[in-house]
């Protein structure tokens, strides 16, 4: 007899553990402080300032990266010449500009020089031996690029923008009303395809008697044109700017100089604002400088690349992928109070959830979504989405988001049913469609297909979780029909996963139904949904 008393157990259990309305966003963040050893601060009050953060970089070189919260992002080094491919400046995950070069009276600054850099979450800066001050610039929600200069000695200033290609007449080159415009000229308009802007423009605010110069060759990289200008003070303020037409490239580069000091300070309170918002000090300076940093690094992997959503990192992953998005979601988002984005992150993927009821993929939410692509390789990102859902609620008590986004996780559910689900009621996948999913010439590195045991256990929570808000809405009928479901996979999971006598948890089945016992990290996931208190610690101990 299949053992029903032993799924609702576990359901009760799970939503037990997950009954706060709403969580404080900083809960979570003092509870973590405690057990570092920390205790509250007697300056906790005191606001947070960018200032504070500052790390200052010497006899060395970091990597560095910025993100504009749209579609672009600057990678750099601190103290050296760029170091490998992937530096340089990005939108819509395209290399855009591969750097650029500055010379003062005919002598290039050179990077390897640098003795000394400071690094804040929304700019650094880079110190020359003859006394240059360098200051580096993402701006919020343009493609723009801020260089600003200080303590110049001498009054000629060249700046050239270097790319890959070494070739003058792969370019457009127009110098116009002081500024340098740029564009490859297989790259002329934007595309689907090519989806990404196609003139770079480049002035110098400061300077006077600007002009087009000669093109410049630095190691792999090539300038196809420059400005020389002449200066008048010991300051000038290097911009770069992206567009898709040469008067829109031009009238974004007059904005952002009109404006750049304003444009600097807002990116400034903004990150100040995030780190206030979720206010936290305790007794240990460093432990919470760490965590400011953190909060603000996540934070600028939250980008709006087409729709809302969360890097999976840089400089390789510019672009949303469903799992690691969803994982990230709570710490990125929810323990800081920043719902807006949460909710439209998660509103995102539901917008890119496989909808046609002929594909083998139906109610899937995507593993990967690029500029150009979306693909739905992947069985977890569909469970993990369902529980970014749950925990978005819990959080922000937004009810009716969960009645908005019933129908999607429905369709996740019908549609696995209908195309996914064996007679066991596991959740069935390719060799590669769980979180190992490396692919290489031969194929999948860790095949795991086509039940594993980490996927069983995000399968139930999912069942649970929208058995739950089915409940919640009225729906009863629905709610009965997942429960059960869920009964019987708990059931069977314990009689085709569970070995109690060797004390573990098989990593997956195979296609033929046999189990595959190797060991992996990944039943720790499935861990909570072994039935017998006794058997789930002694595997626990294995």
């Amino acid at each position: 007899m299949k053992k029903a008393y032993v799924a609702f157990h576990h359901m009760n259990t799970f939503f037990r553990m997950y009954s706060l309305h709403r969580l404080s966003p900083v809960i979570l963040i003092a509870s973590l402080a405690f057990a570092a050893g920390c205790s509250p601060s007697a300056s906790r009050e005191r606001l947070w300032t960018l200032d504070e953060l500052e790390v200052e970089v010497t006899d060395t070189t970091r990597e560095v990266a910025y993100t504009n919260g749209a579609a672009g992002f600057y990678y750099t080094e601190s103290n050296a010449p760029q170091r490998n491919g992937w530096q340089g400046w990005h939108s819509m995950s395209v290399r855009i500009l591969d750097d650029y070069q500055v010379a003062i009276d005919g002598i290039p600054l050179d990077r390897s020089s640098v003795h000394l850099a400071r690094v804040w979450p929304h700019q650094f800066t880079r110190a020359y031996p003859q006394g240059v001050q360098e200051s580096v610039t993402l701006l919020d929600s343009v493609d723009a690029l801020v260089v600003e200069f200080d303590n110049i000695s001498g009054d000629g200033f060249t700046a050239a923008p270097l790319f890959s290609e070494a070739d003058t007449s792969q370019y457009i080159i127009v110098e116009r009303d002081g500024a340098l415009l740029v564009a490859l000229r297989r790259h002329l308009h934007r595309t689907p395809r090519e989806d990404f802007p196609v003139w770079i423009g480049m002035t110098v605010a400061g300077g006077s008697s600007i002009r087009r110069g000669d093109g410049v060759r630095n190691g792999r990289h090539f300038a196809p044109a420059s400005l020389d200008a002449s200066l008048s003070e010991d300051k000038a303020t290097l911009l770069f700017v992206a567009g898709d037409t040469e008067d829109a490239t031009l009238t974004a580069l007059k904005d952002v100089a009109g404006r750049v000091s304003e444009s600097i300070s807002l990116r400034k309170a903004r990150m100040e604002r995030i780190l206030n918002e979720s206010h936290f000090r305790s007794s240990n300076e460093r432990f919470d400088n760490a965590l400011a940093w953190a909060k603000l690094s996540i934070n600028s992997l939250i980008m709006r690349q087409g729709k809302r959503g969360i890097f999976a990192g840089l400089p390789w992953f510019s672009n949303y992928w469903g799992r690691d998005t969803f994982i990230s979601l709570p710490g990125a988002t929810l323990v800081t109070g920043n719902f807006d984005d949460a909710r439209e992150i998660l509103e995102s993927f539901a917008a890119w959830q496989m909808t046609d009821p002929t594909s083998p993929n139906e109610g899937r939410i995507p593993n990967l979504v690029t500029t150009t692509s979306t693909s739905y390789n992947t069985t977890d990102g569909t469970p993990w989405f369902t529980l970014g859902v749950f925990d978005y609620v819990k959080y922000s008590g937004d009810t009716a988001f969960a009645r908005k986004m019933f129908p999607v996780l429905r369709l996740a559910i019908e549609g696995a049913l209908r195309h996914r689900v064996d007679k066991e009621k596991f959740l069935t996948h390719g060799d590669a469609e769980s979180w190992m999913d490396a692919v290489g010439q031969e194929g999948p590195w860790s095949p795991r297909g086509n039940r594993a045991n980490d996927i069983q256990a995000l399968w139930y929570r999912q069942l649970l979780v929208s058995t739950a808000f089915a409940e919640a809405l009225g729906d009863r009928a629905t709610a009965e029909r997942w429960h059960a479901i869920a009964q019987e996979l708990l059931y069977n999971f314990q009689e085709r996963f569970v070995d109690p006598d060797s004390n573990i948890i098989y990593d997956h089945l195979n296609i033929d139904g046999t189990p595959d016992p190797s060991s992996r990290p990944n039943q720790l996931f499935a861990l909570d949904i072994v039935a017998e208190t006794d058997i789930r610690q002694r595997i626990f101990g294995t």
